[in-house]
């Protein structure tokens, strides 16, 4: 097998979210180039009452039940989410990060909410 030339296209090679404290969820530049968020511009959460998981399925109908528009940045996605984060009652005074993880079998991004980290 021959080398492969890495050419950086990411900083970091993490399935990255953040929780931030004006109720905005950020997927990292890693997760955008890696799900084709360009692709599948809008996301519908779910979430896990007994594991506290936040799950994501990225779509691109809009139509779709549940379907938030994703703003596609250089530095990765964010989408808005107040009011998902506030009737769970998920704790955004101070923002996490979250390293996710890919349920193949539910076609969805996810989070377990105790291992958030406190961002810098």
């Amino acid at each position: 097998m021959g080398f492969e030339r890495f050419t950086a296209p990411v900083r970091s090679a993490k399935l990255t979210v953040s929780i931030w404290s004006k109720g905005q969820i950020g997927f990292s530049k890693f997760i955008t180039a890696k799900c084709e968020l360009e692709k599948f511009p809008y996301v519908i959460f779910f979430y896990n009452k007994e594991e506290r998981k936040i799950g994501f399925r990225f779509t691109s109908d809009e139509n779709e039940a549940g379907a938030r528009k994703l703003n596609i940045r250089k530095t990765g996605a964010v989408v808005g989410a107040t009011a998902f984060l506030d009737y769970y009652e998920i704790d955004h005074q101070g923002s996490k990060k979250f390293l996710a993880t890919f349920d193949a079998a539910e076609k969805m991004l996810v989070i377990k909410l105790e291992d958030g980290i406190k961002a810098k």
